[in-house]
């Protein structure tokens, strides 16, 4: 039976089949990673580039480069070795003018000072409230000398700098603000803050007065008596030589 509408020719031709088009290719995920990559890659040694020129040199190799770098490198972290090998454990000393001298092979050097302008001041109203009424330049370098003690040892109220030390509450009574530095008596400081440092720097028999292990004294109003424990202990007995005239 055929429809009226349509020829009979065309109804009996078979209906045209409809493919679905061919899905795309897909790029290989390999191929598509280099793609990505390949330009961060480029952004990286152009910046490496700006950062080395020197491997782009004309004399050729990048090991050239490379040993320039170090150089630079050891420009920037090359610190002058110190003079002296020994040096006060303590950050807060403040090295000034140091002081030239021979050494025994002939040569010189300069020694830095262990001491501020404000040690020479605090240590010299101490020394005119301590030992001035003994009228002895021996007696007042000693109290100079076992402030120094003080400084180089460990435990209460010692450590530190100078200044600490002398200034430290309730040690040196005979310190006070309001005492005058006289010229005899700082000369006389800066004179044993010198052998202190001479000898900090390895020199021997540089004149001190009182040994190490004095780090207390007393007084009876006309001289100081000098002990390794406080008010006890060895009291010195003044066997150094002494290499002031009085």
């Amino acid at each position: 039976m055929t429809n009226a509408r349509y020829p009979q020719s065309y109804q009996t031709r078979p209906m045209p089949v409809r493919r679905s088009p061919a899905p795309a290719r897909k790029a290989p995920k390999a191929r598509t990673l280099i793609l990505l990559i390949l330009p961060v890659l480029m952004v990286m040694m152009m910046l490496i580039g700006a950062a080395m020129p020197g491997i782009n040199a004309s004399d050729g190799t990048a090991q050239n480069a490379a040993d320039r770098i170090v150089n630079k490198e050891d420009e920037a972290t090359r610190v002058d070795a110190p003079i002296t090998s020994e040096v006060p454990d303590t950050s807060d000393y403040a090295f000034v003018m140091g002081t030239t001298h021979t050494t025994t092979q002939g040569a010189e050097k300069v020694t830095p000072k262990l001491y501020t302008d404000r040690d020479v001041e605090v240590v010299a109203k101490t020394v005119y409230g301590e030992a001035l009424i003994t009228h002895s330049d021996m007696e007042m370098a000693a109290v100079v000398w076992c402030i120094l003690n003080r400084v180089d040892s460990k435990g209460y109220a010692c450590g530190g700098t100078i200044e600490y030390v002398t200034t430290f509450p309730g040690q040196f009574h005979g310190y006070s603000e309001s005492h005058p530095v006289t010229d005899h008596i700082e000369e006389l400081v800066i004179d044993v803050f010198e052998r202190w440092t001479a000898e900090k720097n390895g020199e021997m028999n540089v004149g001190r007065v009182l040994p190490k292990e004095y780090l207390y004294f007393w007084g009876d109003g006309k001289h100081n008596y000098f002990t390794t424990e406080f008010l006890d202990g060895e009291t010195w007995k003044w066997e150094a030589e002494n290499p002031y005239e009085n």
